[in-house]
């Protein structure tokens, strides 16, 4: 044999990995989870789903991802699995938690595939039961429940691997045990734990142990629901929650977690309820929600429809619950107990394929990329792992044992409890051809050759020729004592290897089965396997590797012997075999060597609690160490082993495919692991002829029965009849096209030299056309051109006649022009000393007016200086009378009481010899009391009339404070006003070319004067007019004054009332409070009552009623009074209102007016500065001719002219000016009025 070439070896730990993982953990809740990975490069998000298998976290899609790839994460080497895991709100990070001595939280990203390891001496469980992620600040914080007998509730801020507190919310003793724990949809210092018999809320306090918030929610004796909560599930409001019970019942919460109702019970498809149906989980779904639970039904709920629908998978097993739900694309996919993952697209079923039971067997194909297993689920499957899909699969109905496939991968063998099944592999099924009655068969094992296989039956092994399943008499080995526990073949499949249950490791060869050569003998303990390499260490000795126990440890023995049977050994004599013991720490269950013989493995099975192993144990009741895979460099060093955990549970079975490009485990968690060889130079090689080592490439045939073969034939002989036949259609149909064709182009030539004949004969009429109209365009040419000759002359000559007229009538017009200047220089004169005359006298008239209104200001104002002055007199003055009146009337009020304890005294003798009257007085007692309600009820109005005239007097000051905040404004606004005036007299005004223009607007403009004079007339009359408005309204204001002081007065005078009659009461219920005391002594009690008749009723109820009738007929009088009163106040009030809105809107209209003019004016000497501008260039032309002398004195005279409009201009300011102080007076007089109101 050729040796594969050299290549650069990898390190020992990157020669296996992880590539698929068959199966699921079952036995976790709500582990099926949807994450988002987001990629930044390629801006993309892509939903995978989470689950845990075997003893790691596998991350898949079966839905979208055809290629079939998973993300597998290994847990923490050392911890004993997965116990929960949780997910993100974002979907982002996930946590889980593995077992260990303190417990393990581990997170992970999955966008950057960063991990976080979290543990605290302060849990005191080995592992954790339930997680959840913070709503609202998830990157910071988890909080943790641990398992019991004492769990505790644990706060982290995992970011920074921190416990921020802890508390035990369940003690040992405590019947309660909690399983779930979740934050508050919106509060995160908001925690529920969940379990059978309670929900507890907690506040999270940071630095402190959680605390609990209420008091724990508990089953009431009037309510009927189950307190068992086995799932829960926020909904998508974010608020309410659901929570299922162990009885099928749904349970509605609030978002404060306080129970609110028990919603409809859960009915199946045919509207029939479900009882004893537990809820194992719940996911939501759009506006309700989807409960899985027992025989493996799905449930889809939405209250606010009355939505049920019900789903339940093809395969009836009853026994199965559904533990895990999750949703994607209307997939529904859940797993169960049992460890397999469905897909149900809300119709039909789909198996993301696993086993549900503990492999037993498992064998790997020589020439086909196949790997068959089967389980304690009664199944047998049939695994292709270059496609990682199920080929076949087939249900039994008994148990199988052991298994076995061909070389070839045409044939199976499987062991049962009470016979041996061969069966024929076809494309799609399993068919038996032969079965051979041999119980309780626990190894078969196949020849490298394929045509023996082996058989172990108790203490015999037969050997089998596969293709006639014969057994001759010498293929049957016997072994003196023990029961054979494990075969393998030699490498030339002459002999094999046999260990036992008692210890022994004994070779055999076929053409002797008499003679065996005893290669160990181990203190009566049960070989576990047994490995040879696939080649002799040389031509005489070969290598063998026995698992078993060695001085109470576990052991890996290296020995070695020759390939042929001493004779010593036949006639009895024994030769010892050296055994090397190496020295493995826990149970080695299988062992293998890859072909190459570079790579050594071992896996192993160990219980938790140290104790042998056998396999009747029953396997869900014990407790396994996690399944380690060991691997070596051989020949084997025990200094470089490497070991990973990929198991929950121990390994029951390990193979490497043939290629030495797989390894393949199985194991009592229900899963198979496939594992990639990532290094190239550990396996064999293939040439180009396909072969090396002995191992072939693998093979696509498969076995096909003659039946279904003759009906392919005759299926391939049909279609190819029917090919011919189509064939020859098809050349029938393109030959009458072609014809069809031909006869369409034969026409159409035809018609094209037709139509090229007739554009031929137009081609040659138009070009007759063209000819003669080329001929009648030249002689119309030269016809015009003789005619434009002619009338171009004749226009020359007319143009110099007009010439000599028009500089005829230019001279006229200009001398014109000189005389007219002249006279229009006589009439601006005139008009400049007219509108200076004028301009005099209405300087004068407005300067005496102004300092009349200044004098009227100054004037009004120390008026309104003396009348404030005044009313704060009157008020003081008015205080200290209503303050010595009220002393008066208390005094008064003294003497009447003394006066009336006197008289009750003189009363007190009386009473006692009225008996016969208690009845009547208790009467008069009632109506006494209605009396005083009524008064009560009199001053509570009068208080509310009070409280009204105080807010009205507020509304009143609030309307002061913004009016003379107008009055400021408009006082900035004038003084603005001011500068801009300012600003305009710096400007310059020439007005040359607008002389004739303001000829006629001379008389508007005296017009516009006149207007003003009348509007300053009416100004002044409409100030006379506020100046009486404002005299009347501070006369209104006194009055109103004077009433507020009474009615102070009035409202003090009730209120000593009020607080006489509650004494009176006060001192009459405590009398009535002693006579009670003395209710049992009758005597007492008579003597009591006489006294408190005497007391408040004899003497003082006659006159009583007298003066409450009077009291009361005053005060309706009073109230009539002060309701009239009110009323006219109020018309009187909204008739002023009126009135100043009315003042007000017109001044506005005023101020409007006058900005309006002022615009205008601007806008005028903007216009007369462009005209001067033209003038100026005018005048400067002018200058060049002789009559400069005329135009200076022109221009002297329109600058005198000028100089008069400015004075006009600075009269109108002035006026402007005018009109606002008056406005200002207008406003200050409104101001006084108001402030007097």
């Amino acid at each position: 044999m050729s040796q594969p070439e050299n290549k650069q070896p990898k390190p020992l730990k990157e020669v296996l990995g992880l590539k698929y993982v068959f199966g699921f953990r079952g036995d976790i809740k709500n582990s099926i989870l949807q994450g988002t990975q987001t990629n930044v490069q390629e801006k993309s998000t892509k939903t995978k789903f989470i689950y845990p298998a075997a003893n790691n976290i596998v991350i898949f899609d079966p839905i979208a991802d055809k290629n079939k790839s998973q993300e597998i994460i290994q847990t923490v080497l050392g911890s004993k699995g997965v116990t929960c895991l949780t997910i993100s709100p974002s979907r982002r990070y996930i946590a889980w938690s593995e077992e260990s001595d303190a417990g393990i939280i581990v997170i992970l990203d999955l966008n950057t595939r960063k991990t976080k390891i979290l543990s605290t001496t302060d849990c005191k469980s080995r592992y954790y039961v339930s997680l959840d992620f913070s709503r609202t600040e998830e990157s910071k914080y988890l909080v943790a429940l641990s398992a019991p007998p004492e769990q505790m509730l644990i706060h982290w801020a995992w970011d920074k691997s921190k416990c921020l507190g802890s508390t035990i919310i369940n003690a040992k003793g405590d019947s309660i045990k909690f399983h779930q724990v979740f934050y508050h949809p919106k509060e995160d210092d908001f925690v529920c734990v969940m379990g059978n018999g309670a929900i507890k809320p907690y506040k999270l306090i940071p630095d402190n142990p959680p605390k609990p918030k209420d008091s724990p929610f508990q089953k009431k004796k009037e309510e009927t629901h189950s307190t068992n909560f086995l799932s829960y599930c926020i909904l998508s409001d974010s608020k309410t929650m659901v929570v299922g019970t162990d009885r099928g019942e749904v349970l509605y919460f609030n978002e404060n977690c306080e129970f609110k109702l028990v919603l409809s019970p859960l009915q199946n498809s045919n509207q029939q309820s479900i009882e004893g149906f537990p809820i194992e989980c719940i996911v939501k779904y759009s506006n309700g929600f989807i409960v899985g639970g027992k025989n493996m039904k799905v449930i889809l709920k939405i209250p606010m429809f009355e939505l049920i629908k019900e789903y339940k998978t093809n395969k009836q097993w009853p026994k199965l619950q559904v533990y895990a739900l999750q949703i994607k694309r209307d997939n529904l996919i859940f797993g169960v107990e049992s460890g397999q993952v469905f897909s149900i697209p809300f119709s039909a079923d789909r198996e993301h394929h696993s086993t549900s039971g503990p492999i037993t067997g498992l064998d790997v194909c020589t020439r086909k990329s196949l790997v068959v297993t089967v389980s304690d689920d009664r199944s047998i499957r049939i695994w292709n792992f270059n496609e990682l899909i199920l080929e076949v699969m087939k249900e039994c109905e008994d148990t199988p044992l052991a298994v076995a496939i061909h070389p070839s991968g045409f044939h199976l063998i499987v062991s049962f409890s009470d016979k041996i099944v061969l069966y024929n592999l076809f494309e799609k099924d399993l068919n038996s051809f032969k079965e051979i009655h041999i119980k309780n068969c626990q190894q078969i094992k196949f020849a490298h050759g394929g045509h023996l296989f082996a058989v172990a039956n108790q203490n015999l092994v037969q050997i089998y020729q596969f293709y006639t399943g014969e057994n001759p008499q010498n293929y049957i080995f016997k072994q003196s004592t023990g029961n054979i526990s494990t075969i393998e073949w030699d490498i030339d499949d002459l002999g094999f290897y046999t260990g036992s249950d008692n210890g022994f490791v004994l070779y055999w060869r076929l053409e002797d089965n008499q003679n065996k050569l005893q290669l160990a003998m181990i203190q009566s303990q049960p070989i576990e396997c047994i490995c040879t390499p696939k080649t002799y260490a040389n031509i005489e000795l070969q290598k063998v590797y026995i698992a078993g126990p060695y001085d109470g440890q576990y052991c890996i023995y290296e020995s070695q012997h020759h390939t042929k049977i001493h004779k010593e050994a036949t006639e009895g004599t024994k030769k010892e075999i050296p055994l090397y013991p190496i020295q493995t720490g826990c149970r080695v269950s299988k062992m293998a060597i890859f072909n190459s013989e570079k790579i050594m493995l071992f896996a192993t099975c160990q219980l938790a609690n140290s104790s042998e192993f056998t396999q009747k144990q029953n396997i869900k009741n014990m407790k396994f160490e996690p399944g380690g895979l060991r691997f070596a460099k051989y020949p084997l060093a025990p200094e470089e082993i490497i070991e990973i955990q990929p198991h929950i549970k121990g390994i029951t079975q390990m193979k490497v495919s043939y290629d030495d490009s797989y390894v393949f485990t199985a194991s009592y968690d229900n899963s198979l692991i496939i594992y990639d060889v990532k290094d190239q130079s550990s396996k064999i090689e293939f040439k180009d002829g396909g072969q090396a080592y002995g191992v072939q490439a693998y093979a696509d045939e498969f076995l096909m029965q003659r039946d279904q073969y003759k009906k392919k034939i005759a299926k391939i002989e049909d279609l190819k009849q029917k090919i011919k036949e189509h064939d020859i259609n098809q050349k029938i149909k393109q030959n009458m096209y072609t014809k069809e064709k031909d006869e369409l182009i034969r026409k159409l030539e035809e018609q094209i030299d037709q139509l090229e004949k007739r554009e031929k004969a137009k081609i040659q009429e138009l070009e007759n056309t063209i000819n003669k109209l080329d001929s009648d365009f030249k002689e119309e040419k030269k016809q015009l051109y003789e005619n434009h000759e002619k009338n171009k002359k004749t226009t020359e000559n007319d143009f110099k006649q007009k010439m000599a007229l028009e500089s005829q009538r230019l001279e006229e017009l200009t001398k014109e022009k000189q005389l007219k200047l002249q006279e229009f220089q006589r009439y601006i004169k005139e008009q400049k000393d007219k509108s200076t005359e004028t301009k005099n006298e209405k300087k004068r008239e407005y300067e005496k007016q102004l300092k009349k209104e200044q004098e009227l200001y100054e004037q009004l104002q120390r008026d309104k200086e003396e009348n404030q002055r005044r009313f704060i007199e009157e008020r003081n003055k008015l205080e200290d009378d209503a303050e010595k009146e009220i002393d008066k009337k208390k005094e008064i009020n003294e003497a009447e009481m003394k006066k009336l304890s006197d008289e009750l005294d003189k009363a007190e003798l009386e009473k006692r010899t009225k008996k016969t009257e208690f009845d009547n007085v208790q009467s008069t007692l009632e109506q006494a009391n209605s009396k005083v309600k009524e008064i009560m009820e009199d001053i509570a109005q009068n208080q509310e009339l009070n409280r009204q005239y105080q807010k009205e007097k507020e509304s009143h000051d609030k309307e002061i404070k913004e009016r003379d905040k107008t009055i400021q404004d408009k006082q900035k606004r004038i003084y603005e006003l001011k500068k801009k005036t300012q600003e305009l007299e710096k400007f310059k005004f020439v007005l040359d070319y607008k002389i004739k223009e303001l000829k006629r607007d001379i008389g508007p403009r005296e017009e516009e004067i006149t207007k003003m004079k009348e509007q300053i007339t009416n100004m002044n009359t409409e100030i006379l007019h506020f100046k009486k408005v404002n005299a009347n309204l501070g006369l209104i204001v006194t009055d109103l004054n004077l009433r507020q002081a009474g009615m102070k007065q009035e409202i003090e005078n009730q209120q000593q009332v009020i607080e006489s009659n509650s004494q009176y009461i006060k001192a009459f219920e405590y009398d009535i409070s002693e006579t009670h005391a003395h209710i049992s002594d009758f005597k007492r009690l008579k003597s009591d009552m006489l006294k408190l008749f005497n007391k408040y009723v004899q003497s003082v109820v006659s006159k009583k009623k007298f003066e409450n009738v009077d009291v009361q007929k005053e005060f309706i009088k009073e109230r009539a009074h002060l309701e009239t009163t009110n009323k006219g106040l109020k018309e009187k009030f909204s008739k002023k209102l009126r009135v100043h809105k009315q003042d007000n809107n017109r001044i506005m209209s005023q101020n409007v007016d006058l900005i309006s003019e002022i615009n205008d004016l601007r806008r005028e000497i903007k216009l007369l500065q462009d005209e001067e501008d033209l003038k100026r260039r005018q005048i400067e032309q002018m200058n060049d001719q002789p009559e400069e002398r005329e135009l200076d004195q022109m221009i002297e005279e329109q600058e005198i002219e000028i100089n008069q409009f400015r004075e006009k201009l600075q009269f109108l300011k002035e006026a402007v000016q005018q009109r606002r102080l008056q406005q200002n007076i207008g406003s200050d007089s409104d101001h006084q009025e108001f402030q007097q109101e």
